[in-house]
């Protein structure tokens, strides 16, 4: 764990049913994050990404797979763009 909060882009492939609601519990001892498609979240946290693998493994069946990665997102609209709803641009532009 470290003191620096970054934003950490998590996503899943699920064989099965997702576990949407067992994640959503767990990503909620992050400072923040929000789920922008049915199986990608962005999480705000001082937790790096191999400590949020461990928290999140339990919760993964034998064909299930997550991909945990560290976004750069430090100039708004200067290095990330994309279509989105607008919710979710505020979001990532939150005063954090």
């Amino acid at each position: 764990m470290s003191d620096r909060a970054r934003f950490l882009r998590v996503g899943f492939t699920w064989a099965g049913v997702p576990k949407t609601k067992e994640l959503e519990e767990l990503f909620s001892t992050a400072l923040d994050w929000a789920r922008y498609a049915p199986n990608c979240w962005v999480l705000w946290t001082t937790t790096d990404p191999k400590t949020w693998l461990k928290y999140i493994k339990p919760h993964l069946g034998e064909s299930d797979f997550v991909f945990i990665a560290e976004l750069n997102l430090a100039e708004t609209s200067e290095n990330y763009f994309g279509w989105n709803k607008e919710w979710f641009w505020k979001w990532l532009d939150k005063n954090r």
